[in-house]
Parts: structure tokens; C-alpha cells; sequence
């Protein structure tokens, strides 16, 4: 099981990268830190997919080690909403 640290690296590296869209591993930890966060408005967007695609019907059909959560990165004035975690 990833530790929360993992998930706020990885999306501290995506800021400072400047990604639009990034993923992490589906897992129940990682979806509840994802919703914590989209209710604060950070990130624009959630959802589920593979590690190829951003398709959710395809999300279904592949086994658990597959899936992955995507996050749309908010921007403002081309910096994070969140800069610091």
C-alpha cells in the first residue's frame, strides 16, 4: 500500500513539472486524498482510467494493478493552486 507521502510528492514533482494531468495508483487512500482535495478545488478534475488512457469503460475491463487515478492539475497564472503540500 503507497504511503500518503507518495501521492504528495508525486503531485508536488507534477507542479513543479508543470503537467496538465498526472496519475497514481488506484487505491481507496489515494481516491479519498483525491476527494479531499477536489472539494478544496484544487485539482479541476478526477477520474478513473488505465495507465494508458484516461477511459473509464476501460478502467472496468483491465485487472487491479491497471488502474489509475487521473487528476487534472489546476493552474492560475501559470502557477499550482496548490504550491506547497
Amino acid at each position: 500500500m503507497p504511503l500518503p507521502y507518495d501521492l504528495c510528492v508525486r503531485l508536488q514533482n507534477a507542479f513543479h513539472a508543470r503537467y496538465r494531468l498526472m496519475a497514481v495508483i488506484h487505491s481507496a487512500q489515494n481516491l479519498g486524498i483525491f476527494s479531499i482535495l477536489l472539494c478544496a478545488g484544487f485539482p479541476n478534475n478526477i477520474t478513473h482510467g488505465t495507465i494508458t488512457s484516461l477511459s473509464s469503460s476501460d478502467f472496468e475491463l483491465v485487472g487491479e494493478a491497471q488502474r489509475w487515478i487521473w487528476a487534472e492539475i489546476k493552474y492560475r497564472r501559470i502557477k499550482p493552486v496548490l504550491p506547497h503540500m
